[in-house]
């Protein structure tokens, strides 16, 4: 990759990033942040087991 497609992709992932951050100042990112990432630690630790889950669920209802 050169250079200038490398800073091309660089300056489009912080562009993403900012839209993703949204009104939210830096001090404030923990608040919205952190709780995804426990969310999407809980999705990766009880993936194996989702199906699982869903079918007993659904044949108790």
């Amino acid at each position: 990759m050169n250079i200038q497609a490398h800073t091309e992709l660089t300056n489009r992932i912080w562009d993403i990033a900012n839209q993703l951050r949204g009104p939210y100042r830096p001090p404030q990112y923990r608040l919205v942040m952190l709780p995804f990432l426990v969310l999407r630690r809980l999705d990766c630790v009880l993936d194996s087991t989702k199906d699982t889950v869903l079918k007993e669920y659904k044949g108790n209802n």
